[in-house]
């Protein structure tokens, strides 16, 4: 089950005090890292993104060893699959690190909500791997849409046991 988590200071200190109803989300990231497990935060996005008439904005940040073409193509069949939906898309490939570039996004894309799946590690694996999601939540100026991975993962690596995706 998707969570919307609204920060109390979002409306009072970027914009003028205005009624919730009145502040339309127009643009909505999601950030993916080419796991199957970030996209489990697609059909909550597919649904609001559906319901509210917002844009989806997909966002691949590279990592060592991944080629631009393997993002793009990725981004591409995301993008078709939101689009037959009829959401229409924006695709954008960074490099960098994934928490800097999806906030310099936000700030540069006039992004109103974030929409992030959050893997749900424990123990070694999370001191090691960290959180993006949880990282963002710390320093985002917009909502956020989280959703937690429902899938097993394998408790040494991380990694997925099993995975759905539509």
């Amino acid at each position: 089950m998707p969570v919307l988590l609204v920060r109390p200071f979002w409306s009072y200190d970027l914009l003028p005090p205005v009624e919730a109803a009145h502040r339309p989300i127009r643009n909505l990231l999601l950030p993916v890292d080419g796991s199957d497990r970030s996209l489990e935060a697609l059909p909550g996005v597919i649904e609001f993104a559906t319901l509210f008439e917002t844009r989806v904005v997909l966002l691949r940040v590279l990592e060592k060893g991944e080629t631009e073409e393997e993002a793009r193509q990725q981004l591409q069949a995301i993008a078709l699959t939101l689009e037959r939906k009829g959401v229409e898309t924006m695709t954008l490939v960074e490099q960098g690190k994934p928490v800097e570039e999806i906030l310099k996004t936000v700030r540069f894309r006039e992004i109103d909500l974030i929409a992030m799946a959050t893997h749900g590690r424990t123990g070694a694996s999370r001191a090691a791997a960290g959180s993006v999601t949880e990282e963002v939540l710390r320093k985002a100026t917009v909502p956020m849409l989280v959703t937690r991975c429902a899938g097993k993962v394998d408790a040494m690596t991380g990694a997925p046991l099993a995975t759905l995706w539509m």
